[in-house]
This record gives structure tokens, sequence and C-alpha cells, in this order.
């Protein structure tokens, strides 16, 4: 099996076109995502979320270990609730090994419904391409989902009248 080097969240990915490197932008170590507010009544397998995310990208480094050329393998992505609830979070992508480095640059596109604020864990798994059992975790990586405060309220000008910030800083 490939060795993993980085499980990364993060926001962009370059890869410069002269060196080959790549520079993540952004790592996701925590977000303080959207309240949402339902407008009428929400389908049932939405009903207990609360907040939404926006999406990232997931940056996967793999090594190549020896024998393994020409290889294919399925990377899969799980989030954790603070509850215990595992979660997909992207269908399996596949990747061969044609190179002694491999990266999967995957981009979590849309929001992310979330239930509750607290600790999540996105959870990295691995197989060979064409077997059925995911076998075990091969990384996991923490961010907070940080709890909205409340609004503040209108503010009142001088003269009495209520209106609402122009700006927030």
């Amino acid at each position: 099996m490939p060795r993993l080097l980085d499980f990364v969240p993060c926001v962009r990915a370059v890869v410069d076109l002269f060196t080959n490197n790549v520079t993540l932008i952004f790592l996701a170590e925590s977000v303080q995502p959207v309240e949402l507010e339902a407008s009428g009544e929400p389908p049932l397998e939405v009903q207990e979320v609360r907040y939404a995310s926006p999406g990232f990208m997931l940056f996967t480094h793999w090594w190549r270990e020896e024998g393994e050329e020409d290889q294919s393998f399925e990377q899969r992505v799980t989030i954790v609730a603070p509850d215990g609830t595992e979660t997909l979070l992207q269908m399996p992508t596949e990747f061969t090994l044609t190179r002694p480095f491999h990266r999967v640059f995957h981009q979590q596109t849309g929001f992310i419904g979330l239930r509750m604020a607290g600790t999540y864990w996105l959870r990295l798994y691995l197989r060979r391409t064409g077997t059925t059992e995911w076998g075990r975790q091969v990384a996991e990586r923490p961010f907070i989902v940080q709890e909205i405060p409340a609004s503040p309220s209108p503010t009142q000008d001088a003269g009495g009248e209520g209106e609402e910030p122009t700006a927030v800083a």
C-alpha cells in the first residue's frame, strides 16, 4: 500500500509550473459557518442541519512503495461529528501510482451541512481498486466548527432612529 505523506484540508492549492512544487493556501483548521434559517418545511434528511460550511479542497500526497508501479487505489474521506456520527464526505477517488510521488486534489464543492458546533474529524481510508472492503483508516485530522455568536441588535443613532450597521469589523 502506498505511504501517506500529507492529508490536508485547504481552500486552494497551487502547483508551480517550473518546479512542480505545491503551495497549499488557507489550511482549514476551523470554520465559522453560516447559520441556516429554513423557509418552509425542509426535507427530512436535512432537518437537523443547523449550519453550513463552505466547501474546501482535500489534498493527499502519497509515496509509491516498491513493487506498486502502475497499481490503482481508491481513497475516500468521511466526516465525523462531535456526537460520533460518521458520514461520507466525498465519493471514492481513484488514482494510479505512475510516479514515486502522487497527489490527489479533491475539491469539495458546495456547502457542507453541519448539525452542531464542536470538533469534527476528517478520516481518510484507502483500498486497492477492485476490492470491496475499505480496511483501516489511514489518517484523521480535526477541525473545529465554531459556535456562531448571537447577532447584535440594530444600533440607535443620535436622532433616535434605528439603523443597521453599514460595516462590521
